[in-house]
């Protein structure tokens, strides 16, 4: 029996609203720099976290203003260790940090104020599509995956074949894993030994 849904603007801004995350989390699997952000955030004497971006998705890394006005990677704290910390620490480098629910938690207290002292990168979460004039930034026509997804999603409720849509689908994701893969040609990814380049465990690149 087809489907009496009536597809009304509102249940298409809905189902494309759905697509967009999933298309999303498609294009970060093939390559994280695409959708990545900073924001800098205070850091108060005595208070051990920070607000995470109202728009944060996922962490990819912080780093902390020394007092020699340098930036320096922040390395993170397990949780398991939460209780194992110091009360409060001076020596701004050796500040670690974990990220609970909506907040960035250091491992102990900072004991120094600084403006815009610590930097948060991360991915953030794309805005929903209100109506008719919200662009979404589709990266050289990849938001047709979006189209295709929400037809499939349309014929499946009124009982339609999808088999062509579906090999839409499948085509034009393969074109954005090959394409997302690579983004900078200039300078393709390589295995570099960064143990020598940096001094001390703090200062290196932070992990995935």
């Amino acid at each position: 029996m087809r489907s009496t849904v009536r597809w009304t603007d509102a249940i298409i801004n809905d189902l494309i609203n759905e697509a967009v995350p999933e298309l999303q989390d498609l294009i970060l699997s093939e390559n994280d720099t695409y959708l990545l952000t900073f924001e800098q955030k205070n850091i108060v004497a005595g208070t051990a976290s920070v607000a995470l971006p109202t728009d944060f998705y996922k962490l990819r890394g912080v780093d902390i203003l020394d007092s020699s006005g340098e930036w320096r990677t922040l390395q993170r704290f397990n949780f398991q260790a939460r209780w194992s910390t110091d009360s409060q620490i001076t020596a701004r480098t050796d500040l670690m940090y974990s990220v609970q629910g909506d907040t960035l938690v250091f491992h102990a207290e900072p004991g120094w104020s600084q403006t815009n002292g610590v930097m948060i990168w991360y991915w953030y979460i794309l805005a929903d599509l209100i109506n008719d004039v919200t662009e979404f930034n589709g990266q050289n026509g990849w938001d047709k995956w979006i189209v295709y997804k929400v037809a499939i999603e349309i014929m499946v409720a009124d009982e339609q074949d999808i088999t062509s849509m579906a090999a839409l689908l499948g085509a034009q994701e393969q074109r954005i894993r090959k394409a997302a893969s690579v983004r900078d040609r200039a300078n393709p990814p390589v295995v570099r030994d960064v143990r020598r380049r940096f001094a001390r465990p703090h200062d290196r690149l932070p992990r995935p």
